[in-house]
């Protein structure tokens, strides 16, 4: 049996502070993704293809920051509450976060760079480490939902463990060749993103018993308080 929950703050600022970084730094892709201001109307066509490197390096880092935010919400979703170490955790994940822009700013410049792209990665693992720390200390302080299956807990776990062993070989790959790390991003967000269809129904399932049980308090805290004529 699981120990009885720990006590903990609750953690909407926090979602709306994580929400909110994660979408500045959506938004800041794609001021890198721009043609040359000195440019003439008959170099556009020349200019629109020297800029597929950054679309690329802009495309692949927006939907890897997106599957980091879906993948962050779901697992957030069975945290009821917040303490100190949560906090911070957080904040360190939000400090890559919002490093992503720079890295891919980076990345779009030098393409064929093998430190170029190592950057971005190491970017993606940092981050991918960061929110696997948070989600072990969630474990260990009792902030996941009660409601929440061991089955489903281990297999969260092992998933956030596997990125980062990807993540970090995807470093070392990109020093060896960026043009397969690369490719083999491609690969990693199509397995990504099924994996989290694999989880929606279980952690869907474990988060509607959480709001179930919100709704089931409301009703009693408020039968609970004296009228002005009581």
């Amino acid at each position: 049996m699981r120990p009885p929950a720990a006590a903990s703050l609750e953690k909407d600022r926090l979602d709306t502070l994580i929400d909110g970084v994660f979408a500045i730094a959506l938004t800041l892709l794609v001021l890198e993704v721009r043609l040359p201001p000195e440019i003439g109307t008959a170099e556009v066509p020349h200019a629109l293809l020297a800029l597929l490197p950054r679309l690329a390096v802009y495309g692949a880092t927006f939907i890897t920051t997106a599957l980091l935010w879906a993948t962050h919400y779901y697992y957030a979703s069975l945290v009821r509450g917040t303490d100190f170490w949560h906090i911070t955790l957080n904040l360190v994940t939000l400090l890559f976060v919002s490093l992503l822009p720079f890295s891919a700013s980076v990345m779009g410049a030098h393409p064929d760079s093998t430190w170029g792209t190592a950057v971005g990665f190491l970017n993606f693992a940092l981050v991918g480490l960061s929110l696997t720390a948070n989600w072990g200390h969630c474990l260990r302080a009792r902030l996941v939902v009660a409601w929440a299956s061991d089955r489903l807990l281990r297999n969260m776990t092992l998933i956030a463990i596997l990125y980062c062993v990807y993540a970090f070989s995807e470093v070392g790959l990109a020093l060896w060749s960026p043009t397969l790390a690369m490719s083999l991003l491609g690969v990693f967000l199509i397995v990504g993103f099924a994996m989290l269809a694999m989880l929606q129904p279980h952690v869907f399932a474990a988060a509607g018993h959480r709001a179930a049980a919100r709704e089931d308090v409301a009703p009693s805290a408020s039968s609970g308080q004296l009228g002005p004529g009581d």
